[in-house]
């Protein structure tokens, strides 16, 4: 297992920073060296999203509030990446579970799981339509400020991840 999380972890770094420089990137997130949760500069930009309608920051950042957030914007998140890829349809939610890992000073970590549903169509017959499910796992960093999110798996650590800024409320 902790094989394949370095792999992972060194994979999706590597693509990150190959990635760098493209201007539909946004906001990546700069770790603090430290906590090695995200930080966000003055500018509050934000990662390019699939398209969607997601929630906006919580006005207060508490526990439930931020669990709720986290929930919110990952179902939509998900349901937004299903829904361009070609010949998938939107089937619905098969099961979430959404825990605070860690509170801060300023904020909380939360991991979330969301599972979602979908058809396909197949071109080849006409009346048979496959089904699939597919899951979604990020940690996110909860912020009055700004939200962060790394998708992958759900440890507790947040140290080597890959942060991206996906909503922030400027000064």
């Amino acid at each position: 297992m902790d094989n394949r999380r370095g792999f992972l972890t060194t994979a999706g770094l590597t693509a990150v920073a190959s990635l760098a420089g493209c201007s539909d990137l946004g906001q990546q997130s700069t770790a603090d060296e430290e906590t090695g949760l995200p930080t966000v500069g003055d500018s509050c930009d934000t990662v390019s999203l699939p398209a969607g309608e997601y929630p906006e920051l919580p006005s207060s950042v508490s526990g439930e509030s931020a669990r709720t957030f986290v929930e919110a914007f990952e179902k939509s998140y998900a349901r937004a990446k299903i829904e361009q890829q070609s010949g998938k349809s939107f089937g619905g939610f098969d099961g979430r579970r959404t825990e605070i890992r860690r509170q801060t000073d300023d904020g909380y970590v939360v991991s979330v799981e969301i599972r979602v549903d979908y058809a396909v169509k197949q071109s080849d017959e006409d009346t048979r339509t496959d089904l699939g499910s597919e899951s979604f796992d990020a940690v996110y960093y909860v912020r009055e400020q700004f939200a962060s999110r790394s998708a992958g798996d759900r440890a507790e650590t947040a140290s080597n991840r890959a942060w991206e800024t996906v909503a922030c409320r400027g000064e």
